[in-house]
């Protein structure tokens, strides 16, 4: 049985408040933040962004505050609460413990903390019972949402691989933003966040490195000229392609052809 101690909703921080206490014996708490938080987890201080929940264990410390920067303190609905047979059932469920868990929704467990705190509040018959059933409905719930976001993620980064290896075996078309976000069926604006988060660089300047990748091997592998290079590569034309081979590399094409590296011989 889940017993609540202590639980409240939309709690607002001054932006020089700190939280800074040692774990409770036997005491876990769940959080959900409706704004950034600077939290400490399993892998150091993280930024907590607006819709991350955390399960943060009795053992672990708990630490967190107001980002360097932020025009106002954190916000965040929470509880505290005791179970037996709580590890358990976090480990049945799958959902990690002293790590952020996205929900993209600021309100996820409002609407749950709201209903234990009319339960507590009613102090009706067997009001403990009810409290302890939202609280395990509140953790499928969330465990229910990790689990389809990390499926999400999975498909989705499965999905920006396929994309990246197409673009490279037809780097001769006309690659724009706009075409690949379409691709994967996502916004411009979510496409270059994700695409950055997943290959550390904006979908533009990874496509002109892929294009400046292949065309460095074929000025060493084959006797094309120039312009039929350019146009694999998926450059406008050959004087376009020349000026920015040699604004990424300091050398014009040519001289990149002639100057071939020695071939490293045989131990």
């Amino acid at each position: 049985m889940y017993r609540i101690t202590h639980i409240d909703i939309n709690t607002r921080h001054e932006i020089s408040h700190v939280i800074h206490r040692k774990g409770k014996a036997s005491l876990w708490e769940i959080i959900c933040f409706v704004t950034d938080c600077m939290v400490m987890t399993e892998s150091g201080m993280q930024l907590a962004q607006p819709g991350d929940c955390f399960i943060k264990s009795p053992d672990f410390i708990e630490y967190r505050h107001t980002p360097v920067n932020a025009e106002c303190g954190f916000i965040e609905d929470w509880l505290y609460l005791t179970a037996e047979e709580m590890e358990d059932f976090l480990g049945k469920l799958g959902l990690p413990v002293n790590r952020l868990i996205r929900t993209r929704n600021p309100l996820f467990l409002r609407a749950y903390l709201q209903r234990i705190l009319r339960e507590r509040n009613s102090l009706l018959p067997l009001w403990e019972y009810k409290c302890s059933n939202l609280a395990e409905a509140m953790l499928l719930h969330l465990a229910q949402s990790y689990k389809e976001y990390k499926e999400k993620n999975t498909i989705q980064y499965k999905g920006f691989l396929q994309l990246r290896s197409y673009v490279w075996a037809h780097l001769e078309e006309d690659w724009s933003v706009v075409r690949m976000a379409g691709e994967v069926g996502l916004s411009c604006s979510r496409f270059s966040v994700l695409y950055k988060m997943r290959f550390g660089k904006s979908p533009n300047e990874d496509l002109i490195e892929l294009r400046m990748e292949k065309a460095k091997n074929l000025l060493l592998s084959t006797n094309w000229r120039l312009n039929k290079i350019a146009q694999v590569c998926g450059f406008q034309n050959e004087s376009y392609f020349s000026r920015v081979f040699k604004m990424r590399t300091g050398v014009s094409p040519d001289t990149y052809r002639r100057e071939l590296p020695p071939i490293p011989s045989e131990t």
